[in-house]
């Protein structure tokens, strides 16, 4: 059964929202971007969330598929089967991702400080939630560059319980498809 509050936060989305239909007996809580990225701020992180949009606390349920960014190492280790070899990340989103600059550097927001273009190519790897994963599920917030360039935002995000460390995370999900190389 799908409540009020969970229709509501799916609206609030919008269109891009369509990923959190995986989700929609796991919304936990609705919170404003304003008071997630206050907390981040006081943990020293800079903050994630585009001010003015919900961040919805849910649990993605199996079945759920993101589109994760990752380097040419991680990107080695998934297409040859060797999980063992990498530790995966806690970001990912539900929006395509075609290009490093269109839609890793500007609508994701990552920074060189998280991505770095010296360490090479960039790829795209479908994820598949293989059990619950409580997650947080919004709107990427702008990023500055250390150069002092702005990075854009907008894409939507999702943050992955970050109780669940490391290579623990492969517990929680595995690539559905084979990484591509972003041009």
């Amino acid at each position: 059964m799908i409540a009020g509050g969970e229709i509501a936060a799916a609206d609030a989305l919008g269109p891009a929202g369509l990923g959190v239909l995986g989700t929609a007996s796991g919304v936990k809580a609705v919170r404003s971007a304003e008071e997630v990225n206050a907390a981040m701020k006081a943990r020293g992180w800079s903050p994630a969330w585009s001010p003015g949009t919900p961040v919805i606390e849910t649990t993605l349920q199996p079945g759920t598929r993101v589109n994760m960014i990752v380097d040419a190492k991680t990107a080695q280790a998934i297409a040859d089967g060797r999980f063992e070899k990498i530790v995966p990340g806690g970001w990912a989103t539900f929006d395509d991702v075609e290009t490093v600059a269109a839609d890793v550097r500007q609508r994701a927001a990552i920074t060189t400080q998280f991505k770095k273009s010296v360490d090479g190519k960039f790829y795209v790897v479908e994820m598949e939630v293989m059990q619950p994963l409580n997650s947080s599920v919004g709107f990427v917030g702008a990023q500055k560059e250390v150069t002092g360039g702005l990075l854009q935002g907008g894409g939507t995000q999702v943050h992955f319980d970050e109780t669940i460390k490391g290579k623990d995370r492969w517990n929680f999900f595995k690539p559905s498809s084979s990484p591509k190389l972003l041009n």
